[in-house]
């Protein structure tokens, strides 16, 4: 009988440490595999925030550049046009990879710099096309000498308008371009790196104003003012 109890016993304690080992294995690959994928979560963020501040530094460069060259020579001169034509070239490789920041966690910072970015290369492209739609009507007054006055005056008029319309979108592109260097910190913390914002895009910016992103009349970039801009 004290035989047969020992032998349940040491059973029973058998069982138990089965049961133990296999709710602590168990357990053990849960917490193993939720942390694997918090980490997976966390690598894609780091990987996406990488990637838009990669591509987002590069366009800021074009930028800082193409404003540069139009201090030099013709404001509009061919180098110019062709510049801001490379522009929206890079732009469309945002719009190939924006679909990465959904990998960004931060709800705010994903729908402002995809407000930000679209209104920026929307600004750009419409640049693009009114330099295009410039450098027609100009060829069409100089090579068509049949035109009637009245209908050179007309397109004389739809000129004047155009060039007035591109006029207005640079001031738009660097209020825009200044919004989305306001978002580098935040995608530098992100992604684990530097964009080497303060010694490249704001290169050809005056001194005293490359700390705090100003409009062209050095006043504070605020979204309130991107606003009434639209």
């Amino acid at each position: 009988m004290s035989s047969s109890i020992f032998n349940y016993v040491g059973n029973l304690d058998t069982l138990i440490a089965v049961i133990v080992g296999a709710v602590l294995a168990t357990g053990g690959a849960l917490i193993a595999e939720k942390v694997q994928a918090r980490s997976m979560i966390k690598q894609r963020e780091q990987e996406a925030a990488r990637r838009l501040g990669h591509i987002l530094f590069d366009i800021d460069r074009s930028l800082a550049r193409t404003f540069h060259s139009q201090t030099i020579g013709e404001p509009w001169g061919l180098a110019s046009r062709m510049a801001f034509v490379g522009v929206a070239k890079k732009g469309e490789w945002y719009v190939q990879n924006r679909d990465c920041i959904f990998d960004i966690r931060d709800m705010e910072l994903r729908i402002d710099l995809s407000e930000d970015v679209s209104s920026l290369l929307g600004a750009v492209s419409g640049l693009v096309r009114a330099n295009e739609q410039i450098e027609a009507i100009e060829k069409l007054l100089i090579r068509d000498h049949d035109l009637s006055p009245k209908h050179r005056e007309q397109i004389t008029v739809e000129l004047e308008q155009t060039v007035q319309s591109r006029e207005l979108a640079n001031p738009y592109i660097q209020h825009q371009q200044a919004l989305i260097r306001k978002h580098y910190p935040k995608l530098e913390e992100l992604a684990g790196v530097s964009f080497s914002t303060k010694s490249s895009s704001n290169r050809h910016m005056p001194a005293d104003k490359r700390e705090n992103p100003t409009d062209l009349h050095g006043q504070p970039v605020s979204r309130e003012h991107n606003s009434e801009t639209k």
